[in-house]
C-alpha cells in the first residue's frame, strides 16, 4: 500500500506546485477551471431563485398548493378551504407532500413552498450539466448549466410555489430504463401532463434504433418499477375515480382564445427576444445535424411544443419543461458552430476562446431580463388584503374577489376566512366547508354561473360581507376574451348594486393595487310592501315593511310630499313601520321610502279600504 500511495501523493503535491508535466498540469487546471465555472454558474442559479422570496404573496394557485399542503401537514383548519384533489389537470400530490414535509420543518408559511419549488429549480441545473456532459461533451455541460441558470423564464417560476418546477427536475432522468421508469411515475404525480415523457422516450427510442436493444424481460422490469412508483397516484385515483375523471374532464374542456405565437410572445416577454430565438435556430441546425445526442433533445422538444401547441387550453408555465432541452441543444450548437467557424483543429487556442465569449455575451444579455423579473411583483397583493381582512373583520364574514378560478383561495390561506369567486372559468369551485361545485355552461359554453347566479345568492343570504377587487394583468391567458375586461366591468356593478363601501386599499410601489368593499345592503333595488290597511277618520293606518336598504341606516317615509317619519334599518336592511297615511287617499299618490345613502322604493295605488 505504501508503495504505490507515494506516487500519487508524489504527484498530487506536483501538481499544487505545478512541477507536474505539461499535458497533467493542463488537464488539473481544465478541471479546476471547470469547476470553478460550475460553481459560479450554481451560485448564479441560486441567488437568482431565492431572492427575496417572500417579497408578495401568493396569487391563486400557489395559495391552492400550499394550502394543500398545510392539510397534509396536519393544519386542520385549512381543511375548510383547500380539498386533497385538484380541479385542473395536475391531479396529483406529489409536490404537496414535499412542501408538507418543509411546512414539518420549518412551519407554515408562504416562503417554505417557494423554497421548495426554487430547489426543484435550482438542482435543475446541475442535472442540465450532467445531461450535456452525458449526450456530448465538459464543454456542452457548463454551456448548458449557463444558458438554464440566467433563463429569465425559468427563474420566474422557480420563485412561484408552482408545480412546474418539480415537474422540469423529474422528467430529466431518462438515461437509463428503470430510472426513467421511476422518474417517469413522478414526473406524472408531479403534474399530469408529466405523461408527455413517455411520448418522448418511445420517439426517441424509435428515432434512436435502441428500442432493439431492449429485451422483453427489461421492459417487465421497467413497467414494474413504473407501477411501484405510481403507487401513491393508483390510490388517490382508486378513492374517488368518478371526481378524479370529472375534474379532468372538466379541465380538458377548457380553451384559451389566443394567437399561434402566444408561447414564443410569452417567452420573449421573459427573455427578450435573443434567447427564444436562438432556441428555435439551434433546433434547425440540430436536425440536419442529428447527432445520437440531438435525437434525444429534439425527440424532447418536439413532443412538448406539439403538445402544448395544439392544446386548447395555453398557460405561461405549460413550457417550463422544455428549457432544459432547449438549453442543452443551444450550448452543443453553439459549442460545435463556433469549432467549425474558427477551424478548431487548425486553431484550438482560438476556439477554445470563441465559445466563452459567446457565452459571455449571452449572460450580459440576460442581464436585463434577470433585473426585470426579480424587481416585478408576483401578486397583486392579495395577501395584504387578506391580512386586513383577518384583523378587522368577524371570523363569520364572507369574502368575495374578481377571479380566474383561484384568487379566492389566497384569501382563505392567509386569512382563513370563507372565501368566493366572481368570474367566468371553467373550474371547479371547492366550496368552504369541501364541497365541489362543477362549472355550469351557459347555451354558448360560457360559464356565468359565478357571475349571475351565485353572487347575488351569497350577497342577499347573509355569507358574503365583503368584496375585493384587485388588477393585475394575468399571466395566463383568458378561458374567455371578456374576463379581463368585461367581468370586471360586472364585479364594479356588483359592488355599486350591493351599496359597496370602501373600506382599505393595497398599494403597491405607491399605486393601489387591491380594493375593499364592505356591503352596504343586501339586495340590488330596495322593496317596499304595505299591509293592514285600517281606514280612520284622519286617514288610514297601514303597516309598512322595507328591505334592501343600507345596513342600519335611517330610512325616511314621505307620503304625496307628507313626511311620515325617519326608521331604522336593522342590520339586514330591513325595517317594519306603522304608520298614518293622511287623507285623502288616492290611487295615484306615491308612498316613498329613502335612506341616507339614496336606496329608494315607491307604491302606488293604494286605497282608502
Amino acid at each position: 500500500m505504501k508503495a504505490s500511495a507515494t506516487p500519487s501523493a508524489a504527484r498530487a503535491l506536483q501538481r499544487i506546485l505545478g512541477l507536474a508535466p505539461p499535458l497533467e498540469h493542463e488537464r488539473a487546471m481544465v478541471i479546476i477551471r471547470d469547476a470553478i465555472l460550475a460553481i459560479g454558474v450554481l451560485g448564479i442559479a441560486i441567488f437568482t431563485r431565492f431572492w427575496m422570496l417572500g417579497g408578495t404573496g401568493f396569487s391563486g394557485d400557489e395559495a391552492v398548493y400550499s394550502g394543500q399542503a398545510a392539510v397534509i401537514a396536519g393544519k386542520s383548519e385549512m381543511a375548510r378551504y383547500f380539498v386533497l384533489i385538484s380541479r385542473g389537470n395536475s391531479n396529483f400530490l406529489m409536490f404537496q407532500y414535499l412542501v408538507a414535509g418543509a411546512y414539518h420543518l420549518f412551519g407554515i408559511s408562504d416562503a417554505v413552498p417557494r423554497i421548495v419549488s426554487a430547489v426543484f429549480s435550482t438542482l435543475t441545473v446541475p442535472i442540465a450539466y450532467e445531461l450535456g456532459r452525458t449526450l456530448f461533451n465538459r464543454r456542452v455541460a457548463i454551456g448548458s448549466a449557463i444558458l438554464l441558470a440566467v433563463s429569465s423564464y425559468t427563474i420566474a417560476l422557480g420563485r412561484l410555489a408552482l408545480l412546474d418546477a418539480a415537474l422540469g427536475f423529474w422528467s430529466h432522468q431518462k438515461l437509463w430504463l428503470y430510472a426513467f421508469a421511476g422518474a417517469a411515475a413522478l414526473t406524472i404525480q408531479v403534474k399530469v401532463t408529466g405523461v408527455l415523457v413517455l411520448g418522448i422516450a418511445a420517439l426517441y427510442l424509435l428515432a434512436s434504433g435502441e428500442i432493439r436493444e431492449i429485451r422483453l424481460r427489461q421492459w417487465v422490469r421497467g413497467g414494474a418499477v413504473f407501477i411501484l412508483f405510481m403507487a401513491p397516484a393508483l390510490i388517490q385515483l382508486a378513492a374517488d375515480p368518478q371526481q378524479f375523471l370529472a375534474l379532468l374532464g372538466d379541465s380538458t374542456r377548457r380553451l384559451s382564445n389566443v394567437p399561434s405565437s402566444y408561447y414564443f410572445l410569452k417567452l420573449s416577454s421573459y427573455e427578450g427576444f435573443i434567447f427564444p430565438t436562438l432556441w428555435v435556430l439551434a433546433v434547425v441546425i440540430a436536425v440536419r445535424w442529428r447527432a445520437q445526442g440531438d435525437k434525444l433533445l429534439m425527440a424532447w422538444i418536439l413532443v412538448g411544443t406539439l403538445f402544448f401547441q395544439l392544446y386548447p387550453l395555453k398557460a405561461y408555465n405549460y413550457l417550463l419543461p422544455l428549457i432544459p432541452a432547449y438549453a442543452v441543444i443551444t450550448a452543443r450548437v453553439i459549442i460545435s458552430a463556433t469549432d467549425r467557424l474558427v477551424g478548431a483543429a487548425r486553431y484550438p487556442r482560438l476556439a477554445r476562446i470563441m465559445a466563452p465569449v459567446a457565452f459571455g455575451a449571452l449572460l450580459l444579455s440576460a442581464v436585463a431580463p434577470i433585473s426585470n423579473t426579480l424587481a416585478a411583483p408576483q401578486g397583486p397583493g392579495l395577501r395584504e388584503a387578506a391580512m386586513w381582512l383577518a384583523e378587522h373583520t368577524p371570523k363569520d364574514a364572507g369574502v368575495m374577489t374578481i377571479s380566474q378560478g383561484s384568487a379566492q383561495y389566497a384569501i382563505s390561506f392567509y386569512s382563513q376566512r370563507d372565501a368566493y369567486p366572481f368570474g367566468r372559468f371553467r373550474l371547479a369551485t371547492v366550496m368552504p366547508g369541501g364541497e365541489i361545485l362543477p362549472p355550469q355552461l351557459s347555451s354558448n359554453g360560457t360559464p356565468r354561473d359565478w357571475v349571475v347566479y351565485w353572487p347575488p345568492r351569497l350577497i342577499e343570504g347573509g355569507v358574503v360581507s365583503y368584496l375585493v377587487y384587485w388588477i393585475d394583468q394575468p399571466d395566463d391567458p383568458p378561458d374567455d376574451p371578456l374576463v379581463v375586461t368585461e367581468t370586471q366591468r360586472q364585479f364594479r356593478t356588483l359592488i355599486e348594486a350591493y351599496g359597496g363601501q370602501l373600506t382599505y386599499t393595497v398599494y403597491s410601489h405607491h399605486e393601489p393595487t387591491v380594493w375593499i368593499y364592505q356591503v352596504g345592503k343586501l339586495l340590488p333595488h330596495p322593496t317596499l310592501n304595505v299591509a293592514d290597511r285600517v281606514p280612520s277618520k284622519t286617514g288610514v293606518d297601514v303597516r309598512v315593511q322595507g328591505a334592501g336598504y343600507s345596513l342600519g341606516s335611517a330610512v325616511t317615509l314621505y307620503y304625496h310630499r307628507s313626511r311620515l317619519g325617519v326608521f331604522q334599518a336593522d342590520a339586514q336592511g330591513r325595517f317594519t313601520a306603522q304608520v298614518r297615511l293622511p287623507t285623502p287617499v288616492r290611487t295615484s299618490y306615491q308612498l316613498l321610502a329613502i335612506d341616507s345613502a339614496g336606496n329608494r322604493a315607491i307604491v302606488t295605488g293604494l286605497k282608502a279600504t
